[in-house]
Parts: C-alpha cells; structure tokens; sequence
C-alpha cells in the first residue's frame, strides 16, 4: 500500500510480517483500531478519541481513509469479546 497524499494524518509503519500497515500519523495506532471500535463496538468518534489519546480530527481522518481505501485495510475481525472484557480494558 502506498501512502496517499490525501490524507495527511496517515502514516505507515511495518507491522510483525514486513507489511506496511496504516497508522494515525504521530502515533502507533492502527487505522484497523480505530475502525474496529467505530464499527465492532460502536464507539463514538468522541470515545475513540478519549480511549485512545487521539483527537476527534485524527479519529475522523482514520475513518475517512478507511472508507476510501478499505478494500486494502486489512480489518481482520475477531470474534467479539465479550463486554465485560472490553470494560476492563478501558476501564
């Protein structure tokens, strides 16, 4: 995958198999994430931002990017876990 110069806030980092993979520039948060807790657990761009220290321009240019290059995102969706966990997670 190429950078896009469209979208500045998106960087690219080499992931554990040497594949570039999308991350909110300044940060190591992948676009992935951010999709997976928009979509999967139904975050708002607020509670996205909050969780994971972004502000809601970086969560929103994640999402946009997603939309425009989705089919080369790899979005790989676990099996939901279960709420209680999740709670722990960001608690």
């Amino acid at each position: 995958m190429e950078p896009d110069p469209a979208f500045p806030d998106i960087a690219f980092r080499s992931d554990a198999e040497n594949s570039w993979v999308p991350v909110v520039h300044g940060t190591s948060i992948h676009v992935r994430t951010v999709v997976m807790a928009a979509t999967e657990w139904e975050w708002s761009v607020e509670q996205i931002a909050e969780e994971y220290g972004l502000s809601e321009a970086q969560v929103e240019a994640a999402l946009v990017f997603y939309k425009a290059h989705g089919d080369e995102v790899a979005v790989t969706l676990p099996v939901q876990a279960p709420a209680a966990a999740i709670e722990s997670a960001t608690v």
